[in-house]
This record gives C-alpha cells, sequence and structure tokens, in this order.
C-alpha cells in the first residue's frame, strides 16, 4: 500500500500468489545437519548420572570436531549407561553416517523412533541415510512421514531429491515447488529453486510440470517475461489447465500486461468455471484496468464459490472503496482480519478507512488506532505505508501530538514511492501539524 492517500494504492490487497522455490543439495552434508543435532544435545537430559552426561558432552564435542570415532565411543558409553537416551541415539546415528556406517546410522535413528514416534526429525535424518546409499523407496518413506508430522520445506525438498534420483521428475518438481511456495522468501531461495528445475529440465526437457514449476519460480523472482515463456512451454507441452492459465495471467498481471492476463484467466475460466482463484485474479486484473463493477463481481463470485480467503475479500474491499462505498469496503476487511487475525494488510485497510473516510457515519479513530497499531506490530513497525496510517488515524482520533509523530516516523524510513507517495505523506504531515485530519477526496 502506498502513502498518498489514493484508495486506489492504499486498499490494494497483492498477496493472492504464492512463492515457489526450494533448497536443493546434490550431495549429501552429513556435517550440515550437525547444529540441528547439537541444538538439541542439551535438551531433555534431566536425571542422568555424571558418568553419562559427561560421555554424552564428550560426544558432542567430538561431533563438532568431526572425530566420529570418538565420538561414537562417547554416545555408546551415554546409551550403555542409559538405552533410552534419546539425543544419544540420534547423535551417535548422526556419528555413523559420518563415518559412511549407513545400516549402523539407520539403526540408531529406528530405535530413536520407537522411543519418540511424533519426531520427524527422526524420520528425516533416517531417510537422509537411506539416500545417501540410494535406497529412494525406503528415504521417500521417509521423508513422507516426516511431511506428514510436520510439512516443513526442507523435508519435501529431501524428498523432491530422492524423487529426482529416482528419476520420478514430474514428482521431484512438484515437492521442490512445494518447498519453494512454503519457504517465503523470494530472493535466493527462488533462484535455488530454478537451479533444481532447471537440472530436471535437463534430464527431462519434455517435463512439463517441471517448466510450469520453474515459470512459478522466476515470477516470484521478478523475471516475469521468461516465467511467461516458460508457462507457455509447459502449456504447449500439453499442459493445458485451468491453473496453469492463471499462474501465466498472473505473470502477465505483474508485468502490467492486463489484457493478457484477463484473456488467461477467461480461458482458465472456461476450463474450470469453479475455478475461485481464477476470478479473484481477475478481478485484480480489472482493478487496473478501472473496471470496478467488473471487479468486484469478480471477486463475488471467487466468494461465492468457496475462495473465502482474506486476499479475496481484501481485494473486494478495495475495489468497494474506489466506488466510494466506505461502509462495504470496512465489512469485507472487517472479514480479513476475522477470517486472519495477523494478517497485516487487512488491519490497515480497515484503520486506513476507518480514519479518513470523508463520512463521517463510517469513521472510528478509536478502531482506526487499534487495527493500525495491530499491522504496526505485526510487521515490527517497519512498513512505513503502516505507519502512515497509524498517523491518519491518531489526526482522527484528535492525538495529533502522536499523529506528527508516527508521520515524521513514515517520512524518516525512506522507503515510500512513487515520488507522489512521498509527497502525499508530506502534505498529510503538514496538516497534523495545523492539527488538521486528513480526509479522502
Amino acid at each position: 500500500m502506498c502513502a498518498n492517500g489514493s484508495s486506489s494504492q492504499k486498499a490494494r490487497v497483492d498477496t493472492l500468489h504464492g512463492c515457489h522455490d526450494t533448497l536443493f543439495r546434490r550431495s549429501l552434508p552429513w556435517v550440515a545437519v550437525l547444529t540441528f543435532v547439537l541444538a538439541i544435545a542439551t535438551q531433555g537430559r534431566s536425571g542422568q548420572t555424571n558418568d553419562e552426561s559427561e560421555a554424552f558432552a564428550r560426544g558432542v564435542q567430538a561431533l563438532e570436531e568431526h572425530d566420529y570415532n570418538a565420538a561414537i565411543t562417547n554416545f555408546t558409553k551415554a546409551i550403555r549407561l542409559n538405552p533410552n537416551d534419546l539425543n544419544a541415539h540420534v547423535n551417535r546415528g548422526l556419528a555413523y553416517a559420518g563415518k559412511g556406517y549407513i545400516q549402523l546410522a539407520a539403526i540408531d535413528y529406528t530405535r530413536a523412533i520407537h522411543m519418540k514416534p511424533d519426531d520427524a526429525a527422526i524420520y528425516s535424518r533416517r531417510g537422509d541415510a537411506y539416500l545417501s546409499v540410494n535406497e529412494y523407496a525406503r528415504a521417500i518413506t521417509d521423508y513422507s512421514e516426516a511431511i506428514h508430522l510436520d510439512p516443513k520445506p526442507s523435508y519435501f525438498n529431501n524428498r523432491g531429491k530422492a524423487y529426482l534420483l529416482k528419476r520420478d521428475y514430474s514428482k521431484a518438481a512438484a515437492d521442490y515447488s512445494k518447498a519453494a511456495s512454503m519457504a517465503g522468501n523470494y530472493g535466493p531461495a527462488s533462484r535455488n529453486a530454478i537451479s533444481n528445475l532447471t537440472y530436471t529440465i535437463e534430464l527431462d526437457p519434455t517435463n512439463r510440470d517441471a517448466y510450469y514449476n520453474r515459470g512459478i519460480a522466476l515470477s516470484h523472482d521478478g523475471d516475469y517475461v521468461t516465467a511467461t515463456a516458460d508457462l507457455s512451454e509447459a502449456i504447449r507441452l500439453g499442459r493445458k489447465t485451468a491453473e496453469t492459465y492463471v499462474a501465466r495471467g498472473i505473470a502477465y498481471d505483474h508485468a502490467k500486461d492486463y489484457d493478457r492476463a484477463i484473456a488467461d484467466f477467461n480461458e482458465a475460466i472456461r476450463i474450470a468455471p469453479d475455478t475461485g482463484k481464477a476470478y479473484c485474479a481477475r478481478g485484480i486484473a480489472r482493478i487496473q484496468l478501472r473496471q470496478v463493477d467488473e471487479a468486484i463481481a469478480d471477486f463475488t463470485q471467487a466468494i461465492h464459490l468457496g475462495e473465502k480467503t482474506p486476499e479475496c475479500y481484501g481485494n473486494r474491499a478495495a475495489a468497494f472503496q474506489r466506488k466510494h462505498d466506505y461502509t462495504a469496503a470496512v465489512a469485507d476487511f472487517e472479514e480479513t482480519v476475522r477470517l486472519d487475525p495477523q494478517f497485516a494488510t487487512g488491519h490497515n485497510g480497515l484503520a486506513w478507512v476507518l480514519a479518513v473516510c470523508p463520512d463521517s457515519k463510517v469513521r472510528d479513530g478509536k478502531k482506526a488506532v487499534e487495527h493500525a497499531r495491530e499491522a504496526c506490530e505485526l510487521t515490527q513497525w517497519n512498513n512505513a505505508s503502516y505507519l502512515d496510517t497509524l498517523a491518519a488515524a491518531y489526526a482522527e482520533s484528535g492525538s495529533f501530538g502522536e499523529a506528527v509523530q508516527w508521520q515524521k516516523k513514515c517520512l524518516e524510513l525512506n522507503v515510500l514511492h512513487p515520488t507522489d507517495a512521498v509527497q502525499g505523506a508530506r502534505d498529510r504531515l503538514g496538516l497534523y501539524e495545523q492539527k488538521k485530519p486528513y480526509r479522502e477526496e
């Protein structure tokens, strides 16, 4: 959201699209998992004898120094003193793996799993062991159980590697993409995903799923031209599904090619008329083309089809704002934060309307401050646009000192763009210094 106060920019909700990237490793770095093991090494070790604790500590030190023989000796002593020492089994398994004794490592991990069958990390460790000796089916089974217990990106990534080595390229690409979508960080992680998927395509140039997933990763990395090329190749290879057209349409949308975006969303709807995401995405593109009524109709249809997400309600709220239907906008923004109390964009959008709406019957300075502060807290007080909203909320509530303070902080962050957003923020500061609230036109 921009800080210039225009309803179209202030209320835009652009979190519809997920991220796709991964953390692929082509070799099995046993030492790389040492940090995890050491992190748990000192946890839950009450009730031990001094001898056992000392043996365990010496084992950990040896493991840190990559002295696997000494580590095995000391963890074995700790286990002899206490056969139910979970962490000693896990650490000795790592030491065995470090020496290449994979079967012994797997035995230790299996014993640890019997002690704690709901620990996803131990299944993942055993999967690593199996993967290192090319037992792909066993590795996939263990990674799948880890995912069932705790669906972390790293587990999807590791299972993807197992599928890749097994030459099941479609499942590998799907797992890499899933890991990426959960990782949340577009930059380096997306580039890793692109590298992994490129490798998959090199092995199987007709893998349409790999092109599809790489297209999504490229889109999130900001390379929309190449993304649309990959997604077009996936379609050419036969992946003519609604989700593929939606993905390409989203890439076109980000590239500001709204007509092509809408054409793809239309095709997705033709293929699968009940695709709520296609309606929601088309609504976003239509807002950019100032087709506000059509956008509202699209968001409403998406919600009717089950796309009852904070993003969809938030985008419809933005459209209602453009029509100056502030009551409807408030209702939709309230729904976004009801659906997800941690949705900072929803809190900010609601606060903005409650603070600057020209209709006095809609404005509520106290509630505006509450939601604006919530948005700022959720973003660690470093989102300039949200600080801008907080200042407007304080001004509406008559607390002009706080309004000036937060508006200055907004400008100090120096991250507002474009230029008119900065000027709008400065203009509002001038109003607050004159003890005047800001009203949206």
